[in-house]
């Protein structure tokens, strides 16, 4: 009895060494170190965050020219939502977007997971990008495109050497040249928007309504300091709803461009080609119904393509 225990002990050891010996990454690897997923984003530079089980972000990859300008390194360690907001600050501060001006910027933030990653991860992934779009005060002022990435979009993505969210974003419409331009360009072009809010995988959060009121502050501020009176804008703006503060916004927009001499001043309309960006009333469900009250953004699915995890 007693040579058949140490038998069954020795059998343990051997396979505890060979455990030990084939993967010794599983044992003495530091997890914090391990990557889990990957949340891409796409502004005009383009950025990959590699964030390991606890959502921190442990290595970023400068995807592009552009990207590559920008130091990230004090985004290391930081929870990956918290990441994501400062990036788009960093991104402002290298002048490649302006946060107050009366242009529609647009972010893309695309979440894949390691094969064999728990869905739990995504679950945390996607709780810490929605808090940092409701309080963040980068993420408040941009629209916020979200997407989930499969692997098999990943490694297309990959394979020609293109963003993952844009190459998805691509695939949601008709692009016969084949070309994929930045997320600014994207947007700018007249009925993606559209096209991508009737994706159900893509959920899209518009900037808040009180950042809309501060760029109209800001509009407003600059027209009279070149001499405009402003009182009977700044009156109607005082108790302006969803819908009046998009028009104050157009008409200061189109003041601002005639003092720069790029504008009509008979044209009162947004001309950045999406007629429906910006707006606060763009709901974060398939039927446009309000979001979040306090950070006044809202969101909007739609119905379609593509393969998500």
């Amino acid at each position: 009895m007693k040579k058949r225990a140490l038998w069954f002990i020795g059998l343990a050891a051997v396979v505890v060494l060979g455990i030990l010996v084939t993967k010794p990454d599983q044992w003495f690897k530091d997890k914090s170190t391990i990557a889990v997923a990957t949340v891409s984003i796409d502004i005009n530079p383009s950025f990959e965050l590699s964030v390991n089980e606890d959502c921190d972000v442990i290595s970023i990859e400068a995807l592009n020219t552009d990207a590559q300008t920008i130091d990230t390194s004090s985004l290391i360690g930081l929870p990956v939502g918290k990441a994501v907001n400062d990036l788009v600050e960093l991104v402002e501060d290298a002048g490649f977007i302006d946060l107050v001006d009366m242009e529609d910027d647009f972010v893309v933030v695309t979440k894949y997971l390691e094969d064999g990653t728990s869905e739990t991860i995504m679950d945390k992934l996607d709780l810490q990008i929605k808090d940092q779009i409701r309080d963040g005060s980068a993420l408040q002022s941009v629209n916020v495109i979200e997407l989930k990435a499969s692997i098999a979009e990943k490694m297309e993505a990959e394979g020609k050497d293109v963003p993952v969210g844009l190459y998805i974003l691509h695939g949601m419409v008709s692009t016969p040249d084949g070309v994929v331009v930045s997320t600014k360009e994207f947007f700018a072009k007249e009925g993606n928007l559209e096209a991508v809010k009737k994706q159900t995988r893509a959920q899209i959060t518009t900037v808040s309504q009180a950042k809309i009121r501060e760029r109209i502050e800001v509009g407003l501020g600059k027209l009279e300091s070149n001499g405009e009176d402003a009182t009977e804008l700044r009156t109607r703006l005082e108790n302006a709803g969803a819908e009046d503060m998009l028009q104050i916004q157009s008409e200061v927009k189109a003041q601002l461009n005639v003092q720069e001499g790029n504008g009509n001043p008979d044209n009162g309309s947004d001309d950045s080609g999406n007629p429906d960006s910006g707006n606060p009333d763009s709901g974060n469900t398939d039927s446009g119904s309000s979001g979040n009250g306090d950070s006044g953004s809202q969101s909007s699915g739609g119905s379609g393509g593509g393969s998500g995890s």
